[in-house]
């Protein structure tokens, strides 16, 4: 199997774990297919695909990025298909290729493209609502010619077939899993970022909202939650959030109302978190609160079920699937609501219960479902895993089986 995978969208966030890991997990669960990955530079591809023996090739980041990647995916990805003479086109980054002469296997996780325009953060840019507006009618067209879109949960899957007539048999469901790095032990700097959050928290509550800034991840609600708290005179609660003023002008904006509304004792940015640290900051913390309102699949709630911590978020479908009785629940921009949860899990005072012994979900099992797939294509009776077949129950305390 000749597989050309493109991942070249996926350099931050939830994408970025989803691209280093998938490549991950296929090598372990296929290590004599000939893989070909198309991947940002700089960011940590290069380095694992020199440890897994995957060549690459490196993009990086170029002017005016939108219209370099509508090139990038219908140009020249079709053309390095043909010259490389791939059996399957993997593509991991939400925008197959038209033009692709071969299988085209589509791995879905992007929000905008499968909730309504009235349900976008309103601290989207004009021109990132024109952006995704414009991607959502180039998906609608080549999402078509796919012979498998994956999508990472039910609710996703339903949302991608209802809004995109994709017919039921072309759609499959490979969940997320936890990064490796959750498994081993603690580093040097993870014990002394753990260390500054016991300082901050000086004996209160520490509550973690990990997330990169987007606009739909509504960072901004975890200081309005602070500042009414404090306007209560209530100090119970030290939350702590990691972004990095780059990464958005909306980060820059956050960070400057902490400071100037008097909240940096109460709202403390712990900056971005490497992946090896992030086992020290979930062990450091109480609870974790995530207000997003748009999610395909957030691994930080799978990675807080997987620590067994109490979980205040919002109420949305993708919330509801991912967490199920393990997080309390607020009405999205209900401020008085999730001090309400909030008060809740700290008065309860306890870690979530360990679902018995299920067994837990990594990334070789995504690669092999992966895998499943693209080898199901020309051979349907092979049987890829169909969306009526594939939900993923979760049990109280989310441990996927």
């Amino acid at each position: 199997m000749r597989l050309l995978i493109n991942a070249v969208g996926l350099r931050a966030g939830g994408g970025l774990t989803v691209g280093l890991n998938g490549l991950r997990g296929i090598r372990d669960a296929r290590p004599e297919y000939e893989l070909l990955a198309l991947v940002p530079a700089g960011c940590g591809y290069e380095e694992l695909c020199a440890r897994l023996s995957i060549p690459c090739r490196t993009f990086a980041i170029r002017p005016f990025y939108p219209g370099w990647r509508l090139w990038f995916d219908q140009v020249l990805v079709p053309l390095i298909a043909r010259r490389w003479s791939a059996d399957v086109l993997f593509t991991m980054n939400n925008q197959p290729a038209l033009a692709a002469r071969c299988p085209q296997v589509l791995l879905f996780h992007n929000p905008y493209y499968i909730y309504p325009l009235d349900e976008w953060s309103p601290l989207l840019t004009g021109f990132e609502r024109v952006s995704l507006s414009l991607q959502r009618r180039l998906f609608s067209v080549t999402a078509r010619h796919c012979a498998r879109v994956a999508a990472q949960t039910s609710v996703a899957a339903k949302r991608v077939q209802q809004q995109y007539a994709i017919h039921p048999e072309r759609l499959t469901i490979v969940a997320n899993a936890v990064a490796p790095e959750h498994e081993r032990g603690e580093t040097d700097a993870g014990r002394e970022l753990a260390a500054r959050m016991d300082q901050a928290a000086s004996g209160r509550t520490s509550v973690l909202t990990l997330a990169r800034y987007y606009p739909h991840k509504d960072l901004e609600f975890v200081v309005r939650v602070a500042s009414r708290l404090r306007e209560a005179g209530e100090r119970r609660f030290v939350f702590f959030i990691t972004v990095a003023p780059e990464q958005h002008k909306g980060a820059k904006a956050l960070l400057e109302t902490i400071l100037c509304q008097g909240l940096a004792e109460d709202v403390v940015n712990l900056g971005e978190i490497g992946y090896r640290e992030l086992r020290s900051a979930y062990q450091a913390t109480r609870a974790c609160f995530l207000p997003t309102v748009l999610e395909s699949m957030s691994g930080t709630h799978l990675e807080a079920l997987q620590y067994q911590l109490p979980i205040v978020t919002a109420d949305r479908d993708f919330a509801r699937e991912a967490c199920g009785q393990g997080a309390q629940y607020f009405s999205p921009g209900d401020v008085d609501g999730a001090i309400q949860q909030l008060q809740r899990v700290a008065f309860a005072n306890t870690r979530l219960a360990a679902a018995g012994a299920a067994p837990r979900r990594g990334w070789t099992d995504v690669g092999n479902e992966l895998a499943a797939i693209i080898e199901s294509i020309g051979s349907p009776q092979d049987g890829a895993p169909r969306m009526a077949a594939a939900k993923v129950p979760v049990d109280v305390a989310g441990t996927r089986s």
